[in-house]
């Protein structure tokens, strides 16, 4: 077992749930054609970057690029993992240091060095795909969003049917 790891594994557990900031332009874009539109919204996401460095004082490096949804929902899915196996080694660490029986404690501590060495090589996987680490502070800057609303059948009727009538009105 690595205690520097481990000490440096649960120090970024603590600022963890704030380390992963979102920041978007939320201004609606005045752009003429979808083109245009996206370009628009492209330029305000990277814009917001620098913006919300500026106010923390820090420098931002591009690391990484995530161009589809399903690459998104990829990314995020590991991510949540490798968090989550974070928090169980931190959970971990407490039940070792609460536990008094040595047939327990030892237990413990193969469950406890097991668990750090699949984080460990989850960890590095997510470096070696994203340039992500539990270990390290990051900002995630949506450049394009879609946003659907859940309706019924009846319901997406009814909004086509409204749709077509305010196109025709504009004709």
């Amino acid at each position: 077992m690595n205690i520097r790891k481990t000490v440096f594994a649960l120090a970024a557990l603590a600022c963890l749930t704030a380390s992963v900031a979102v920041a978007a332009d939320t201004k609606p874009s005045k752009a003429s054609t979808p083109a245009a539109s996206a370009a628009g919204a492209k330029a305000s996401a990277k814009a917001a970057a620098p913006a919300a460095a500026e106010k923390q004082n820090v420098q931002l490096m591009r690391v990484s690029q995530l161009n589809s949804v399903e690459a998104n929902q990829t990314f995020n899915q590991n991510m949540r993992l490798v968090q989550s196996q974070l928090q169980a080694i931190s959970e971990m660490k407490a039940r070792l240091e609460k536990e008094t029986s040595a047939s327990e404690k030892a237990k413990i501590q193969k469950e406890f060095d097991e668990a750090l060495a699949k984080l460990n090589e989850n960890n590095q996987k997510m470096w070696d795909t994203y340039r992500w680490s539990v270990n390290r502070q990051y900002l995630v800057v949506p450049e394009k969003s879609s946003l659907y609303m859940v309706l019924t059948p009846e319901e997406a009727a009814k909004v086509a049917a409204e749709q077509e009538k305010a196109d025709a009105a504009k004709k």
